[in-house]
């Protein structure tokens, strides 16, 4: 099915291997039935650029969110570190504190990031799924 809801008719190249197309009483091909095996190649291409369009799409989202997972790991690290020589060097607690709430809202942000990189994964499992059942109805059909 197409996001519009449209029904498409898939066709795979081993069916298309198998077209033989009758000739009409003028001894040539049937333009009907030519345009309607040309509307099928149509739509099931359109259909699957449109799938590797979405599937790259949410791939570079992502790449996107484990880059930012990364930087805000390198920065939870670093604040880490800072906490940790606070504590040595017995810095004031209002400092400490600052920087431990700064930890938190980093921690926050990985959470958050975490929750959406899950969804993105969900996500991308089920158009996997989703190419997979396509597959096997177009094997089906054959």
């Amino acid at each position: 099915m197409a996001q519009n809801n449209k029904k498409i008719d898939l066709i795979t190249a081993r069916e298309l291997e198998k077209i033989s197309f009758k000739y009409n009483n003028e001894g040539e091909y049937d333009s009907q039935e030519v345009d309607k095996v040309l509307d099928c190649v149509i739509d099931s291409l359109k259909f699957y650029e449109n799938q590797v369009k979405r599937l790259d799409q949410y791939e570079q989202h992502v790449k996107k969110l484990q880059d930012e997972i990364e930087r805000l790991k390198q920065i939870n690290g670093y604040q880490s570190v800072q906490i940790k020589e606070m504590s040595d060097n017995g810095y004031d607690r209002v400092a400490f504190m600052n920087k431990t709430t700064q930890l938190e809202k980093s921690l926050m942000s990985l959470s958050a990031i975490a929750s959406q990189i899950t969804r993105m994964e969900n996500m991308v499992s089920r158009i996997f799924s989703e190419v997979d059942m396509i597959k096997k109805i177009l094997s089906h059909q054959r």
